[in-house]
């Protein structure tokens, strides 16, 4: 008998094993990494208590908590699919409240810490409204769902956050509403522009109605567009072609008093909590992939010599807005700025310059994957062709991995 060739290949094979790791047979199929994404940015929030912590919910019906430091996920919750985990209110205190889905409406609370879910209540709407023509405000443990749909009455109706249940329902006069009448609601108030007229009204109370002031300073602007900047202070910003944007205090406006700070139509701006119980402007424009920033004070307009920066973007994320800022005031001036750009990267910046960290949220959006094999080195080949063989020595139960 010829032994030599049977020797031959079990140290040839004996050879090769160091450069081999195995798995056993029950781990085949487990992964060999792992990323989590959170999507597109549609709410955010600093954490009040200690700005470690950023609170976001996305266009991919997802609640996310991630670490200021890093960027990194500390826990999420994925809604429900399609329509119905999509995300209509927000907001983040202690605890997280958060409306979701279209008929039924879920109402849930979450810890801010964990993550848990901490109390889920339904409402059971009587029919399905549009998420388009349906706004949503919680204020002093109540829920009020505006409903812009049945000109020329605005319908309000209250829920209660614990159970879900129907305290009352008003309607106010609106006879100038319409498909193209737009409303957002920043610090509890609601505001519509309609035909260069501001209609603002406070839904929470029994008795309000709207109140009207002309936007004299949009005369030449076509096709106006307003949008909420968060903040507590009831702020603003209206836009439209042919024109600037000028950021309002809508409490102003209920005294039919308006106090607009104009800026560029291509800025984009943010309200940030300042010293003293002041809030400022933080204002940027965006040129050969740089953001200039700068800031005035919401109160009195006076200019912020403290935030006067410029960002170096990453070459690759196009447009930019601003999500959300925190300053905090130590020893020295310390701001947090977060990003969000038009391919979905969520970007932290120093207001000194520097970025912190970036995550590229595209990836969650995939919609198609190919995997190409590389050629192999003529070693490779051999050491691949040795495992083809029937003869192999090895366990056939081991899943083999070359490594270099």
């Amino acid at each position: 008998m010829n032994y030599i060739p049977r020797v031959s290949s079990f140290f040839y094979h004996l050879i090769f094993i160091s450069l081999c790791r195995g798995l056993y047979e029950d781990q085949i199929g487990k992964f060999d990494w792992r990323q989590q994404y959170v999507g597109e940015l549609k709410f955010s929030f600093f954490d009040e208590f200690d700005g470690d912590k950023i609170y976001v919910g996305t266009e991919k019906n997802v609640l996310a908590a991630l670490k200021t430091r890093t960027g990194s996920i500390i826990w999420r919750n994925v809604f429900e699919k399609r329509g119905q985990g999509v995300m209509q209110y927000m907001h983040a205190g202690p605890e997280i409240l958060t409306i979701s889905g279209v008929n039924p409406v879920y109402i849930r609370k979450w810890d801010s810490n964990s993550g848990f879910l901490t109390m889920e209540s339904m409402i059971q709407l009587r029919h399905s409204d549009s998420p388009d023509t349906t706004i949503w405000i919680a204020k002093n443990g109540v829920i009020h769902q505006i409903l812009l749909e049945s000109p020329p009455m605005l319908t309000i109706n209250t829920y209660s956050v614990a159970g879900g249940a129907l305290m009352s329902s008003r309607n106010v006069s609106a006879p100038w509403l319409s498909s193209s009448t737009r409303c957002v609601t920043s610090g509890g108030l609601l505001a519509c522009v309609h035909e260069k007229i501001l209609k603002v009204i406070d839904p929470c109370s029994e008795d309000s109605s709207f109140s009207s002031v002309p936007l004299s300073f949009a005369e030449s602007w076509s096709d106006l567009n307003i949008e909420s900047l968060g903040s507590k202070r009831s702020v603003v910003v209206i836009d439209g072609r042919g024109g600037s944007k000028a950021v309002l205090c809508l409490k102003d406006a209920l005294n039919n008093v308006l106090k607009p700070k104009t800026y560029a139509a291509d800025t984009v701006v943010s309200v940030v909590s300042w010293e003293k119980d002041q809030h400022i402007i933080l204002s940027g424009i965006h040129s050969d992939q740089k953001l200039q920033l700068s800031a005035v004070l919401l109160e009195t307009g006076e200019n912020v010599p403290q935030i006067s920066s410029e960002l170096q973007l990453p070459v690759s994320v196009g447009k930019v807005w601003i999500k959300g800022a925190r300053c905090s005031f130590g020893r020295k001036l310390s701001c947090n700025l977060l990003l969000s750009s038009e391919e979905h990267s969520v970007m932290l910046f120093q207001i000194s310059g520097d970025m912190v960290w970036s995550r590229e949220e595209a990836l969650s959006s995939i919609v198609s994957v190919e995997i190409l094999e590389l050629p192999v080195s003529d070693m490779e080949a051999v050491i691949e062709n040795s495992f083809d063989s029937k003869e192999g020595a090895l366990n056939k139960k081991q899943l083999f991995y070359r490594t270099k």
